[in-house]
């Protein structure tokens, strides 16, 4: 389950905001709309509204969550100089190089606690992080940062074995991706993939209603 969303510079979204589906008080909620995980000690909402006067940022808020939905599950596909899809930076900002940032906090299906991030242009991806709750204490499983020559690097938490240095990506590629489809790759790393690939849905349901389900 999804416990926190933050999104910066996509589409009419230029400031970060983030959307919070966890609990800190529970008086004034249904018991029933409350989902909690003994294992992380964790309270998160099972549905949640999101209201606000036209043109506020409603549905680009959602956009961009099925972005980096897409980012995710597909960015392993791009091809060598191909432009990243997702990459939809704030309409009006005069400076057109400005990267987009997605981060997801989220509770996976095997209920272990992650936070994933994401930071790109149009043309690479300039960071991109994975941590872990093995305690109450986050540990990074990876992180990659642009190098700025062509190049990123990769750093690896001591949890992951195997041959993790041989997954091969090309920079437009979130690691993610890629490792989520090569064989081999850590569970640690397959299950966040799995989680953000198969437990975003986003239905447009007409002009004026968008339906989430996690």
């Amino acid at each position: 389950m999804i416990i926190s969303f933050s999104v910066r510079n996509f589409k009419s979204l230029r400031n970060e905001i983030t959307l919070h589906m966890g609990v800190a008080n529970t008086d004034d909620i249904h018991s029933n709309n409350i989902a909690f995980f003994e294992k992380n000690k964790r309270q998160v909402l099972r549905t949640a509204g999101i209201w606000g006067p036209n043109a506020s940022g409603k549905s680009n808020l959602l956009e961009a969550l099925g972005a980096l939905w897409s980012l995710v599950s597909f960015s392993h596909k791009n091809d060598l100089d191909e432009h990243i899809k997702e990459y939809k930076p704030f309409r009006l900002d005069q400076h057109d190089q400005m990267p987009v940032f997605f981060e997801l906090d989220f509770i996976a299906n095997n209920k272990e606690h992650y936070i994933y991030s994401v930071e790109f242009l149009k043309d690479k991806i300039l960071s991109e992080r994975l941590e872990y709750y093995a305690s109450i204490k986050a540990s990074v499983l990876f992180e990659r940062k642009d190098a700025g020559t062509g190049e990123s690097s990769l750093r690896f938490s001591k949890k992951l074995k195997g041959g993790k240095a041989s997954i091969k990506y090309l920079t437009n590629q979130c690691f993610l991706s890629v490792a989520g489809n090569t064989g081999g790759t850590s569970d640690l790393i397959t299950n966040a993939y799995r989680y953000i690939r198969s437990n975003i849905n986003i239905f447009s349901m007409s002009f004026t209603t968008t339906v989430i389900l996690f």
